[in-house]
């Protein structure tokens, strides 16, 4: 039985730094190791509002407790699939073992990349179709449509991030 990801965290004895290297070791990998700027081109895309992401990650460069909570959520969902669980176990057990990553900028777009990972695998309907064939056998298919990110990537932000502020009185 696998085990769950807080009994994982708790095993390695992970800390903040761990996660932090991790998600930006699971962006990397999952991304085909596309640089920070690449990473955030990628955002921009699937967010389409450069504005949203540079406001999301000045929120995450400047609230170490907020940016731990994206590289809690990214990771723990990356956990649960059967898909990226290896991944994202391998990682954190080589942010254990390495120096951290201290550049803010490319923690911050890993937490990010790595959210968008999550949200683009994100199911819009899943369908099993189960069907008799010609010589009698049984045949089963199952369809996927996944959701478009950019809208899933704004509600998260949104939950996420704090609103923007106000424009100063003139």
């Amino acid at each position: 039985m696998t085990r769950s990801f807080a009994e994982f965290l708790n095993q390695i004895n992970a800390d903040a730094t761990t996660l932090q290297s991790a998600a930006r070791y699971v962006a990397a990998e999952l991304s085909g190791d596309l640089s920070s700027d690449e990473m955030r081109d990628v955002l921009v895309t699937a967010a389409s509002d450069d504005r949203a992401v540079q406001e999301a990650i000045g929120s995450l460069s400047s609230d170490s407790t907020l940016l731990l909570q994206a590289n809690e959520a990214a990771l723990a969902t990356l956990w649960e699939d059967p898909e990226t669980q290896s991944v994202v176990r391998n990682a954190l057990l080589e942010a254990k073992s390495k120096l951290p990553v201290v550049e803010v900028t490319v923690i911050v777009l890993g937490a990010l990349y790595a959210l968008h990972l999550v949200l683009t695998k994100a199911k819009k309907s899943e369908v099993k179709i189960v069907e008799v064939q010609a010589d009698g056998s049984w045949k089963e298919s199952v369809e996927i449509t996944f959701s478009d990110p950019s809208s899933p990537l704004s509600a998260i932000a949104s939950v996420l991030l704090p609103p923007p502020a106000a424009p100063p009185d003139e």
